[in-house]
């Protein structure tokens, strides 16, 4: 696993910033609901791009400790929420602490005008071109804004950092994946209807001279948990590697 890491960071993810900005967070006066208290936050990620997010406590927590947490990344885009859907912040959390982060082109910072759109002047595909350009993808700079509301997280006075769980659905939850490798000090990964190769996404340039998505399934063992459509290539590694458990 440290092999594959540092091939990572020299080649495949070689343009993450040298030095990390400070992340000078700004929050919302905070709401309680449904036993929560409910702050918005948005820091700064790389110099000139501000993660958005929402932070999720128990509002009468049962222990005294520091709490467990989620990093809940979002994989939404436009309408955070459809009908009588519950939104994320208010689920059945327990005494955890929960961030809800919107990477760069998921929620309220989706970048297309209109998500049926091809047309080319969409500032979707100028960020990707321009992402080409410096040696890097919208999805990479997506892995490192996990990594720094990972940062951000561990922060706050309230969390356990020892404790802490991320959590993402389809190609961005294995944006989640990679920054948990990378990380290396989370407690558990959870993973919902991952696609099977990187040849479906997310993209990382050069990511497949080095790894695809169920070899790092495979290294991440016993702190993943896979939920949902699972692909089969996926299913055979977990199968070979002897990790039934670890799917819900």
């Amino acid at each position: 696993m440290g092999e594959l890491t540092r091939h990572l960071r020299d080649e495949v993810f070689r343009y993450f910033p040298r030095e990390a900005v400070s992340l000078q967070p700004v929050w919302s006066e905070p709401d309680t609901r449904q036993g929560r208290i409910i702050k918005k936050v948005n820091f700064r990620s790389f110099e000139d791009l501000r993660v958005r997010a929402v932070y999720s406590l128990p509002a009468n927590p049962t222990t005294r400790i520091k709490l467990p947490a989620v990093l809940l990344v979002d994989h939404r885009k436009g309408i955070p929420v459809w009908g009588n859907e519950q939104p994320f912040e208010r689920n059945r959390w327990g005494d955890r602490a929960v961030l809800i982060v919107e990477t760069l082109d998921r929620g309220s910072r989706a970048l297309e005008q209109n998500l049926r759109s091809f047309a080319d002047d969409d500032p979707l595909h100028h960020m990707k071109r321009q992402a080409m350009v410096a040696g890097t993808t919208l999805e990479s700079m997506q892995v490192y804004e996990i990594l720094r509301s990972l940062e951000f997280l561990r922060s706050q006075p309230e969390v356990d950092p020892a404790r802490i769980t991320i959590a993402g659905q389809g190609e961005t939850g294995v944006n989640g994946l990679y920054a948990a490798l990378l990380d290396g000090k989370l407690q558990q990964v959870v993973l919902a209807s991952p696609p099977g190769s990187h040849r479906q996404g997310p993209h990382y340039l050069g990511i497949l001279k080095f790894a695809d998505i169920p070899e790092v399934v495979a290294l991440m063992g016993e702190k993943l948990r896979l939920y949902g459509e699972i692909p089969s290539p996926i299913q055979s590694v977990v199968a070979k590697a002897g990790l039934e458990r670890t799917v819900w």
